[in-house]
């Protein structure tokens, strides 16, 4: 069990989170389910990690990339979408 604030710790480490809102669990869910959600209110306070905010703007520019949020996938899955074209 980690409890942070640090996003980017949460994403490369763990597989499920819960996020507590009041003393009470909101949401559990996995990392990128979580970070990639636009409407949660408590993620926009906390803070993307660096992989979903930058996958959130590659997507913004059309190049979709589908990862975990953590960095050993993202690079993989951008390295892979630069060789196909």
């Amino acid at each position: 069990i980690i409890v942070s604030h640090d996003m980017d710790e949460i994403c490369e480490n763990v597989n499920r989170v819960a996020l507590f809102s009041k003393g009470k669990a909101i949401k559990v869910c996995s990392p990128k389910e979580l970070f990639l959600m636009d409407s949660e209110e408590a993620v926009k306070r906390l803070g993307l990690p660096l992989t979903a905010y930058l996958q959130k703007q590659l997507k913004n520019v059309g190049l979709d990339i589908d990862t975990d949020c953590k960095v050993e996938s993202f690079i993989t899955e951008i390295i892979k979408k630069y060789q196909n074209k």
